[in-house]
């Protein structure tokens, strides 16, 4: 994968898992007691007992960290919500005898470099929609879309995405039944219920970012 080679261009040490198959999350598991080996054998060699491996969880707010953590510990030891900012302090959680976890808040820069980043943050679920002009959030939305997961679209809805953008949010909205008094489209609701299917990955498992730009 692309952004597994740019991390690792980088000098980090990578693992591409996936959360629902048991055999990755026991590999994550696998992989923090081999990269703390050293570590451990130097307790060994003093004549001490060697302590728990401490790792730290970060990331993005909304990425799945907390789920990561219950993935690894075999049961709900982290609060986990599809919300950003849901986990609003450190905790330590012990995996097994060998090594802990800490789950911690999400991190952000303070300042963005440009707007992509607070679009791309924004679909994605890692700061609230509601920062960014739902218009301008739902236009963009569809033109990525369009250029990128157009079949994923279409099969979602039913609806034609190849369309201009006022007809497919009027589809939508029809077969949906997100309507007003008078049967006029709820263009409003519409535009909401896409751009929330979008972050829960209903509409398809998608990078909304690009390796040129890391």
């Amino acid at each position: 994968m692309l952004f597994e080679k740019y991390y690792q261009e980088k000098g980090y040490a990578t693992l591409i898992s996936d959360l629902n198959d048991k055999k990755d999350v026991n590999s994550i598991v696998n992989k923090i007691i081999f990269l703390g080996q050293e570590r451990q054998e130097k307790y060994l060699k003093k004549g001490m007992k060697p302590q728990p491996l401490r790792v730290m969880i970060i990331g993005i707010p909304n990425v799945g960290k907390s789920t990561l953590i219950n993935r690894l510990a075999k049961k709900n030891a982290a609060s986990a919500r599809n919300t950003p900012g849901h986990t609003r302090a450190q905790q330590w959680i012990r995996i097994n005898e060998n090594f802990e976890l800490l789950d911690t808040p999400g991190i952000l820069p303070p300042h963005y470099e440009d707007k992509q980043t607070s679009i791309n943050l924004a679909l994605i679920g890692s700061i609230k929609e509601n920062i960014l002009p739902l218009d301008e959030l739902y236009s963009y939305l569809i033109k990525f879309l369009q250029d990128n997961y157009l079949e994923n679209a279409n099969k979602r809805y039913s609806v034609d995405f190849s369309l201009p953008e006022n007809e497919i949010t009027k589809n939508i909205a029809l077969k949906r039944g997100l309507l007003i008094k008078g049967g006029e489209i709820d263009e409003e609701s519409t535009k909401k219920l896409v751009l929330r299917e979008f972050k829960d990955g209903l509409i398809s498992l998608v990078v909304v970012d690009s390796y040129a730009r890391l």
